[in-house]
């Protein structure tokens, strides 16, 4: 078997279990498909951005175990992840592209860009929210965090994210989530 195979059919179960994920995701209702499925699009797209950094530098784009993708400190992290840093020492050295994200509109759907274009304001969900990354920033292989009223412990995991969803509180049904 040659090296390729093992990847390959790494590659396709994942694709295969992210599309059951995404069919279990249009199953639930009370709410429109295309926005969760975008939702949860963007959301894995922000954890496979902080996953690949860490892998590149062994240490994640961000010291703060919460992060919202707006206000001082989200576009701090979401500068890193796009190799935007305007800083002396950035955390992304190589200045790599990291999050590969589309441009929203009106403050929703994507990456929400300044009037000149030349830097961004966040990142929001396509109900205007701000993602919400939760980061284990002490590296003891758990994630854990509280998302609403309920306690959680997600082992082996540095990075989650999650979208309040369209109520805009966090920890309802309705929160498109990567865990």
């Amino acid at each position: 078997m040659s090296a390729r195979k093992p990847l390959l059919f790494l590659g396709i179960s994942i694709g295969l279990g992210l599309v059951l994920l995404a069919v279990g995701f249009l199953a639930q209702p009370g709410m429109k498909p295309t926005k969760k499925l975008k939702a949860l699009n963007q959301a894995f797209r922000v954890e496979t951005a902080v996953n690949t950094f860490f892998t590149d530098y062994e240490y994640l784009p961000g010291n703060k175990e919460r992060i919202k993708t707006a206000g001082p400190d989200g576009i701090l992290f979401l500068r890193v992840l796009l190799g935007l840093e305007r800083v002396d020492n950035p955390l992304n050295t190589r200045g790599v592209k990291y999050l590969i994200e589309w441009e929203g509109e009106t403050g929703r759907n994507g990456l929400i860009y300044t009037k000149t274009g030349d830097d961004i304001t966040g990142m929001f969900d396509p109900w205007g929210n701000p993602y919400v990354v939760l980061l284990n920033t002490d590296n003891d292989g758990k994630l854990a965090f509280r998302w609403g009223d309920r306690q959680v412990e997600l082992k082996g995991r540095r990075v989650a994210v999650f979208s309040p969803g369209p109520d805009g509180k966090e920890g309802t049904a309705d929160d498109v989530r990567t865990w």
